[in-house]
């Protein structure tokens, strides 16, 4: 076992090996090259145990579970890196030595060189990540792994953990979903979207973050939510009620609350366009994302003299397009998926 402890001092104190570099294989945090880099030294032999306890008392102690069998263990290291038993006898152990050798390898060693049948350690699991994607002209209903659902509007993204092991379940929106959240009052749920953080523990609300927006926003259909920046910029943090709708501008964060119209709202999740005195390019923008499709219209319609108000329940384009022709007066042509709409 003392081998151990000389490779490691020839490390640390031979080789004037960086100590940040210690401290991350430490943590188990080390990249792959950096974990062979520190396993090549393992291999080499050096004597120096005047050193030990200067290295011992430069370091962290850890407690070292009764589970664990330091033979067993050693074996096992050995396995994995290809060393054979030393077997030079040292007249100089004491009883602390093992005490030492045994912390230094599970310190330094176990977090990284585990058997392979058996799994890593809670501490070093590495989270695995889903992402779900719908493109324009598609809609999806998904299940999250703690029983919330999302509804996700088309060309909309949401990724999350396989699992919320952490003290909070956090996951990432670009687009627009609506959130029906399991309560779990000892794990809040929170919705990242171009750097706003909305939180909720039982909860139902809406969050929109197209990427084109200005703005993000939120409205609140149930429940109670609290609303922040990511990234902790400002302290700032508001409480919507339901009924209510927060805009945070992205660029400056500045946020403004307002009463909300839920049903316009929510309307898309029970596929219903709803318009209200919204201008062209709201409304083209919104019928290419709901139909898949590319839509060009003369620059004078983006002139604020020009809005609609109108609401299509399970249409197909053709009839959107021919019933607002009629009220706006234009007409329109349907390539395959492009649309051209002329005066």
């Amino acid at each position: 076992m003392l081998y151990w402890v000389y490779a490691l001092l020839k490390v640390y104190t031979y080789h004037m090996i960086d100590k940040d570099l210690i401290n991350k294989f430490y943590k188990g945090e080390c990249t792959e090259a950096e974990v062979k880099q520190v396993l090549s030294w393992f291999n080499e032999q050096q004597e120096g145990e005047k050193h030990i306890e200067d290295l011992w008392d430069s370091l962290t102690p850890i407690d070292i579970p009764h589970e664990h069998d330091a033979s067993k263990t050693l074996t096992a290291i050995r396995q994995r890196v290809g060393i054979k038993k030393h077997h030079t006898t040292y007249h100089i152990l004491r009883r602390q030595w093992f005490r030492v050798a045994a912390i230094l390898i599970l310190a330094f060693v176990l977090p990284l060189l585990i058997v392979k049948n058996e799994p890593p350690p809670t501490a070093y699991t590495v989270v695995q990540y889903v992402t779900k994607e719908n493109p324009a002209g598609r809609k999806s209903t998904l299940q999250l792994p703690d029983g919330s659902v999302v509804n996700l509007n088309a060309e909309s993204r949401i990724t999350y953990p396989e699992s919320f092991h952490d003290t909070i379940r956090k996951v990432s929106l670009v687009g627009e979903a609506f959130f029906e959240v399991a309560e779990n009052k000892d794990k809040p749920f929170i919705v990242s979207s171009a750097g706003v953080d909305t939180q909720a523990l039982g909860t139902s609300f809406n969050v929109k973050a197209y990427e084109e927006d200005e703005h993000v926003q939120v409205v609140l259909a149930s429940g109670k939510v609290k609303v922040k920046q990511s990234q902790e910029k400002s302290s700032e943090e508001v409480f919507l009620s339901p009924g209510e709708e927060l805009r945070v501008e992205k660029q400056t964060y500045i946020m403004s609350r307002q009463p909300a119209d839920l049903y316009q709202t929510l309307a898309w999740k029970d596929n219903i366009l709803v318009f209200n005195q919204a201008p062209a390019e709201q409304v083209f923008a919104t019928l290419e994302r709901w139909y898949g499709v590319t839509i060009v219209f003369p620059e004078k319609m983006r002139d604020d003299s020009w809005w609609f108000t109108g609401e299509y329940k399970n249409e197909n384009l053709e009839n959107v397009l021919l019933s607002m022709s009629y009220i706006k007066d234009f007409n329109y042509q349907i390539n395959q998926e492009s649309v051209l709409i002329t005066p």
